[in-house]
Order: C-alpha cells, then structure tokens, then sequence
C-alpha cells in the first residue's frame, strides 16, 4: 500500500498547523485549503509579542476550549519557528481564502493580514487567492461554499498519479 496523500483544511490557527504539516509530511499532502489562515508572514509583519497579547491568559484551563487556546499560545512560537522556512518549499496546490472584511478593528493589522495571504500565495506555485467578501473572519459559517468549492478544486488536481 502506497501513502495516502489527504488535502487539508485549516482555518486561523488550523492554517499554520495545516501549513507544518504540509512543510513536514509533504509525502502524505496533496494540497490545502488554508481559510483565513494565521501564517509566519503575518506574524513576522506584527510580532510573535504582540500576537500573543490577543490570546488570553489562562492559568486554570478546564474546557476543551480553554486547553486549546492555553496549547496555542504556547506552542505558536515553535510553529511559527519551523513552517517559517518551508512556506516557499510547499509543493502542492494550495488556496488561501481570506476574509473581505477586516476583522482585527486595527487598520494596519488588518493590512498586515491581508497582505500575508498575498505573499503566501506569491510566495510558490499553483497558488489561488480567494476574498470572501461577505466575511469577516468566521468564512466556515459565512461562506462555506468557498470552502467546499476550493477543496473540489485541490482534489481535481490530486488525481493519483499525477506528478507535482
């Protein structure tokens, strides 16, 4: 049995995840679907310091929810650190869909966001950018289809046995 290769899809957070794994399995990567995705271009536009001012602390986590978020804030910094140097090196077919409302309520942040989505998808080939432009950054529950048309997209071009 040969690698079974998958496309992901990862939204904020998910889409740098989304991102290491790609940059770190490539073998099992057919492409991805990156939903308004946090990436290290964004983070090296505003600062890892900064960045973490806008998760909250939480010494106690007891939810689900709160051991995420304790996990992320702690562990962006080494994320950030090792897809950093891999974003060109992606291979496979990836489209980043980004909110086409900011979000952030900081102008230049918003840029900041916006112009990481950009560069990423500058940043290689067989590369789309998509603007949700009804969304802000909830594109899941406000555009969905852009999603599932996007992962239509990749899985077109995932046939098996086509080279990259």
């Amino acid at each position: 049995l040969g690698v079974r290769r998958m496309v992901l899809v990862g939204h904020s957070y998910g889409g740098l995840l989304s991102l290491y794994h790609a940059a770190h399995q490539p073998d099992r990567v057919a492409g991805l679907v990156l939903v308004d995705p946090m990436n290290p271009i964004f983070v090296d536009k505003v600062t890892l310091a900064w960045l973490k001012t806008t998760v909250p602390d939480i010494p106690d986590p007891k939810t689900p929810k709160e051991v995420t978020i304790t996990r992320m804030k702690r562990d962006m910094a080494e994320f950030v650190a090792a897809t950093r140097p891999a974003g060109a090196a992606i291979r496979v077919p990836v489209v980043v869909i980004t909110a086409g409302r900011p979000w952030f309520g900081k102008p230049p942040i918003d840029s900041a966001w916006r112009q990481s989505h950009e560069e990423l998808v500058a940043a290689g080939k067989r590369r789309e950018l998509v603007v949700a432009t009804k969304s802000e950054h909830g594109i899941p529950a406000t555009e969905p289809e852009l999603i599932v048309g996007a992962v239509a997209r990749i899985l077109a071009l995932a046939e098996p046995g086509r080279k990259y």
